[in-house]
């Protein structure tokens, strides 16, 4: 069975460390590959482990998430992005809908 290579983007250290930990990876034939903590970071991550999904917020310092999908999407059109923010506005997931993102979660504060 292939498994699919996972990034974790987030500011908050404990948004990744809690999505690592609550989430059984291996039974969904995924493996988190790597993680990043701003904008900048998680395009390097990505163009070096070319992962299959990268779940990303949308606030981040250096580069929000949106912006970061965009320039991702381009060079990696196969690559699965999901957002997970917490951030209940209509104009980012109207941004995020435009860049076919696979979903759009929110994080409970």
């Amino acid at each position: 069975m292939r498994q699919y290579k996972v990034v974790l983007v987030d500011d908050e250290i404990t948004i990744r460390e809690g999505f690592k930990r609550l989430f059984d990876w291996a039974a969904h034939g995924c493996e988190v590959v790597g993680e990043a903590a701003d904008g900048v970071a998680a395009i390097n991550i990505v163009d070096t482990l070319h992962p299959d999904i990268v779940i990303m917020d949308i606030n981040m310092p250096l580069m929000n998430g949106l912006e970061v999908i965009q320039i991702l999407k381009r060079k990696y059109p196969k690559t699965a992005f999901v957002i997970v923010s917490g951030y209940d506005d209509f104009e980012y997931c109207r941004e995020a809908l435009r860049l076919k993102i696979v979903d759009y979660i929110l994080k409970m504060k």
